[in-house]
C-alpha cells in the first residue's frame, strides 16, 4: 500500500494489495521455489564431496 501511496500517489485497499500478493505468488513462487532448490542441491552436493575426501582420507597407507 505504500509503495503505491507514494510513488503513483494511489490509494490501494487490503482487497487490491492482496490481489497484487496472489499475482506475485503464482507469478513469482515457482522460480524462486526453483532457485532455492537449485541452491540447497549445490549445497549438498559441496558437502558429500567434502564428506568423500574425509572419508578416504581415513585409508592408512
Amino acid at each position: 500500500m505504500y509503495f503505491f501511496e507514494t510513488e503513483r500517489d494511489e490509494k490501494l485497499g487490503i482487497i487490491g494489495s492482496e490481489m497484487i500478493l496472489d499475482f506475485f505468488l503464482v507469478s513469482l513462487g515457482p522460480v524462486i521455489y526453483n532457485k532455492a532448490l537449485d541452491d540447497a542441491k549445490r549445497w549438498f552436493d559441496k558437502r558429500f564431496e567434502d564428506i568423500e575426501a574425509d572419508y578416504y582420507s581415513l585409508y592408512k597407507e
